[in-house]
């Protein structure tokens, strides 16, 4: 059964976890997407979280919440840090942080102050342990 789960998980994130050996642990990148399809699937369980991280759904929450200004820009992009783990019996994930940011010129101040109340409520309720605010980018990472 793991291993049709890992052959999915690996389709989905188009990588390989072959060499992911018990206790040993790999750092990803994944998109909205990504993270809506492993969890539509069923592949991670929703709640996973480490230490005082959101879970998976508080991610994908988030993430949902701001699909409108995604869709509106392209070139506004979100992106997690995640990071998987290998048990005995199954693979473990759990998201480190997020990262919104402009591919080009900068979130445009009149998106920048739309956006900026989702983004607070996010990062204040789930007591983020560092969160940047630039012109070009909105980033929060939790411990």
């Amino acid at each position: 059964m793991i291993q049709t789960t890992q052959s999915r998980i690996e389709q989905i994130l188009s990588l390989d976890l072959s060499s992911l050996k018990f206790g040993r642990h790999l750092e990803i990148t994944l998109t909205l997407d990504q993270l809506r399809q492993l969890l539509n699937e069923e592949l991670f369980y929703k709640d996973g979280a480490v230490n005082a991280q959101p879970s998976l759904q508080n991610f994908l929450d988030f993430g949902n919440s701001l699909t409108t200004f995604l869709e509106d820009n392209i070139e506004l992009q979100l992106h997690f840090s995640a990071r998987i783990d290998r048990s005995l019996d199954e693979l473990q994930m759990s998201i480190c942080q997020f990262d919104l940011h402009h591919v080009e010129n900068g979130i445009a101040i009149d998106r920048a102050i739309e956006i900026l109340p989702i983004i607070s409520d996010f990062v204040f309720r789930h007591r983020a342990d560092e969160f940047i605010m630039t012109n070009q980018r909105f980033y929060a990472w939790w411990d």
